[in-house]
This record gives C-alpha cells, structure tokens and sequence, in this order.
C-alpha cells in the first residue's frame, strides 16, 4: 500500500486556558486585549467584566470613536495591516483610552490593548512601550503552545524550522521578562530618587526656621538661616516644576508659542539670572556672542529661556571653583523667512562617561557614581530640555569627557521679525511705585500678607479683597480713579479671578475699561496666561512671586494711568 503523505493539519486550541494569563493586574483589572488579524477581524478576546468592544471587526466599530493624540483610524489600521508597534489615544464611548497594536512574532495576528487613559497615571511612555510588549508577548504564548503541539507531531519528520521558530518564541518571553524587570526598576529607582530630593530641601526648610525661631535674637545666626531656607526653597520649585512639565509633555498639553522676541535680549537675561547663581563662587563666565543679522524673530522666548538656563544651570552645579564656563551664540543662516541660530554652553567641569551620554536625554537618567549627594536632582532636566527643542524643531548635541568638561550645542530656527516692536519693558524699581493705589484680591491669609508686605515696603497703598466678588463691589462702589491697577488671584471662591475681571470690564464706567489688572496666580502655564489676556487681564505673573518682575510689571502696566 502507498504511504499516505500528510497535506492539512489542524491544532484546536480552548482559549480559555489564557484567560487568566490575560488577567494580570497590571492595568489595575481595567485593560481589553484583542487579537485581530491584518484586517482588524477578531480571533481571540479577552473576557472583561466592564465589557468593551463587541463587534466582529475591531477596526471598523473604531469609525464612530474621536482620535485626539497619535494619529488617525486610518493610522491605526495602517499599522495593523502592515504589522507595526503604535499608539493612539481615542475617546470611545464618553471615555479616553490608550490603544496599543503590537504584531505578534510569526504570525499574521497584531494584539490591540485597550487601557483608560487615567490608568496610566504619571508614567511615561517608557513604561508604557514596555507594559505594550509585556502584554503582547503573553498572547504570543498562544504561539508558542501551537508550535510545541506542532513539533511534537513532525518532529518525526525532521521539521526543524518549527522547532526553531518555537527557540525564537523562548527568547521573545525572555526578551520581554528582561524589559518588564528593566521598567520596573526604573520606576522604583525614580520614585526612590524623587522621594529623597523633595524631602532634602524640606528638611531644610523646616531644619532652619526651627533654628531660627530659636535664636531670634541673634541677627546673625537668623539671616543665615534664612538664606538657606530661601536656597532649599529654590531647589524644591525647581523639582516640582520639573515633574510637571514632564507630565505636560507626555500628556501632549505643551504647545510652543510665537511670540516677538529680541536673541540677544534672551542672551543677556540668561546671564543675568545665572550670575546670581555664581555669586560667591570662583567661576568665571565667558560671553561669546557674535553678531546677528537677525535678532529680532517670533519664537517661545519661554522655552527657549528656560533650555538655556537648564543647560548653564547644570554647567555651575557641575563645575567646580576656579573653573571657566563658556556661553556662545551666533547665527548659522538665514532660508528665507527662517533664520537659524546656534547657542552653545561649555564647561571645564567634571564631565560624563562615555557609556552615559546616550542615555543623558532619556526620562530620570542620571550618572552614577556617587555624585547624587553633591548634585542634587530629578534627572528630568535634560529630557525636558530635549523635548522643548524637538517642538521647536531644533537639535541639541552634546561631547564630554570626565575630568575635562562638557559642550552642549543647540540649533534652533526661528522666523524673522522684520518689524521688530520697540523695547518690551522698562526697567523698575521698588522706589518708582510709591504712592500707587491697588486693590489686591487674594483669598489665601498667607499669600495676602506676603503681597501685602512686599508692596507696602515699598510705598503702595493696598486696599484688600478676600474674593472676586469683594473685588467687584469695592470697585463699583469707589469713585472712578480710585485705584491705579488691580493685582488679581484666579482660583478664589465665591468668585474666580476671571469672571471677576469680565465683570469690571463690562461695567458701565470708563475706568472699568482702562483699569489696569494684573493676574497675580499659581497657574503658570502658557494656557492659563492665554485665559487671563482673554478675559481682559493685561499681564500675568506667577507665582512664587519674583518681587523685582512684579515691580517691573506694575511699573510698567500702570505708568499710563498714574495721576
């Protein structure tokens, strides 16, 4: 009799074997795994208790569903067909979630995860790739069990590419293991970091007023005291402002501005504030600053400011006395309406290893080597500073050699102002304030008595209002004139800071028109500035508040109306 010669094998697999495997917790139980073939059609579902997508096909019942970051449907069924790693974020049903499509290896199938964007918390996109490939993997198995059922039928028949496609699947569930345990890692050494370097300066704070309360009558030793305090309170802002804009940047709420601004103004301020950092130490800081065919452009002078200061700030922490830190900017070329510039920071200071530099822009790298008790930080800066400059559609560059010193090198383009605006502010001091009349309308007792004696110390006249309706009924009810400006909190009860101000803005009287009022608040983004000027606020300043920018301001704003 011939021997018959096998053509078709079919594996039955009972799915349900995996569903516990599905159900791992790392989604606080809230996550929906799909497997979808190249056309987004069902194969396998992960039964949920919430319920989620019923339809046959994944990608179509996605039609009706708003896509607000990462792309478009048309994006998302692209990458399945194609087998591509992406990420979406849509709302379905009233809810945002994060959907991630990870082809399996092998295969033809592509797993979609389904998690609620408030799920993911703080964590960043790291984390979340690796999380992706974690959850991927598992529905590899299924693979993985199909190729050994397989195998054991034909290993007979020397097949040996089913057995080693079953290898690769093993070193896809330790690659997978290794990454998972690499993220975990990060996370709790970056929670350990955070936790030490927010109660450092804490502890200082709160160190040093005990102090000074104790010895209040030794000038000496209390002035000391609150130096320091004021130090370890610069440092904790610097943190917290840190972490912040992390979260803003990885939840896609930074956007850059455009906005006229003078580069060499930029230059000159930023040495400015980071000769106050230098104070008392043996550095020197050498300005290079060539000359400018276009100074004056529309760019996020914020931003950008703030690049800059990171870059400098970390060449004064990490260079010691009697070293030397360059500053150089220049413009590169001019495309068009498009001129490029390049601002380059050099030290002489301790420098980084090789094997780090790749990582210096990645979230929470920091070098080790027993330099954290000395430098201090979140190990955010540079990644923020990374960030800001791909938004801006530059490039940053960076070489160093320990014991010799760093050079960071950006390029950043910006669009020519060719009708440059007249000087932004004048200088001021306290002194040019005195006898200006404000009504300052803060709803915090602690906040209300630092304006208030910031202010008066140098001659205002303050009249109080605990709430924007307070606010609004001493206005109405004082003669036009009464008042040369309005120093205006946002977040007060009764009534917020914004309707306060659409509502003098709106009254019947000339003043109500002109008054200058000023936002004197703790939301500093650029979107809460924006609402301010949209109410009708003439400027914004942030709190903590910086007394020489707010005298500036005032002086400023109010000149005009002053009698």
């Amino acid at each position: 009799m011939e021997e018959g010669r096998i053509t078709h094998m079919g594996v039955a697999v009972d799915v349900s074997v995996f569903q516990q495997a599905f159900d791992a917790d790392i989604f606080q139980g809230r996550s929906h795994v799909y497997v979808v073939d190249d056309g987004g059609s069902r194969l396998y579902r992960h039964i949920c208790e919430q319920g989620f997508i019923d339809g046959p096909n994944l990608l179509d019942a996605l039609k009706s569903c708003r896509f607000v970051h990462g792309g478009e449907l048309a994006g998302l069924r692209r990458a399945v067909a194609d087998r591509e790693s992406a990420g979406y974020e849509l709302v379905y049903q009233g809810e945002r979630y994060f959907v991630a499509s990870a082809p399996v290896e092998g295969t033809g199938w592509t797993v979609l995860t389904f998690v609620p964007t408030q799920v993911l918390g703080a964590g960043t996109t790291a984390f979340m790739n690796t999380t992706i490939i974690f959850i991927s993997v598992i529905a590899a198995a299924v693979v993985v069990m199909m190729g050994l059922v397989i195998s054991f039928v034909l290993t007979k028949r020397g097949d040996r590419r089913l057995i080693e496609h079953q290898r690769q699947a093993n070193r896809l569930l330790q690659e997978a293991a290794d990454a998972a345990n690499a993220a975990s890692v990060a996370k709790s050494d970056f929670l350990s970091h955070m936790s030490h370097d927010i109660r450092t300066p804490i502890n200082g704070i709160m160190g040093m007023t005990d102090i000074a309360l104790r010895n209040l009558g030794d000038r000496a030793r209390v002035e000391d005291c609150l130096r320091k305090i004021d130090s370890s309170s610069g440092h904790l802002l610097s943190l917290v402002n840190d972490v912040l804009d992390m979260s803003r940047i990885e939840s896609g709420k930074t956007s850059i501005a455009r906005e006229p601004m003078d580069m060499r103004q930029l230059a000159t301020n930023c040495v400015s504030i980071i000769g106050g950092q230098i104070e008392g130490r043996r550095l020197s800081l050498v300005e290079e600053f060539g000359e400018l065919e276009h100074p004056h452009v529309f760019g996020d002078e914020l931003h950008l400011r703030q690049v800059l200061i990171n870059i400098l700030g970390n060449a004064v922490k990490f260079t010691p006395d009697g070293g030397t830190i360059w500053f150089r900017m220049s413009q590169l070329r001019g495309e068009g309406e498009t001129a490029w510039f390049r601002l380059e920071v050099e030290d002489t200071g301790v420098g980084m290893a090789p094997e780090f530099l790749p990582r210096i822009f990645e979230p929470f790298s920091q070098e080790d080597g027993g330099n954290r008790t000395n430098y201090q930080g979140t190990g955010l800066g540079m990644s923020i500073t990374k960030k800001f400059i791909d938004l801006m559609g530059g490039t940053i560059a960076v070489r160093s050699q320990p014991g010799k010193g760093s050079c960071f090198t950006v390029e950043i383009p910006a669009q020519i102002d060719h009708a440059p605006r007249a000087a932004r502010m004048d200088e001021a001091s306290g002194g040019e304030l005195a006898g200006l009349r404000l009504l300052l309308v803060e709803d915090n007792e602690l906040n209300m008595e630092i304006a208030r004696y910031m202010l008066e110390d140098v001659g205002v006249e303050i009249t109080e209002a605990p709430n924007g309706q307070a606010a609004v009924d001493i206005f109405a009810g004082s003669p036009p004139g009464t008042f040369d400006g309005i120093l205006m909190d946002i977040m007060m009860p009764v009534m917020d800071g914004l309707t306060a101000t659409r509502t003098i803005r709106g009254m019947e009287r000339e003043d109500g028109q002109t008054i200058p009022i000023i936002a004197m608040t703790a939301n500093a983004y650029d979107e809460d500035k924006r609402k301010c000027l949209e109410a009708g606020m003439d400027a914004h300043v942030a709190k903590p508040i910086d007394s020489e920018l707010l005298f500036q301001v005032l002086s400023h704003i109010t000149r005009p109306g002053r009698r």
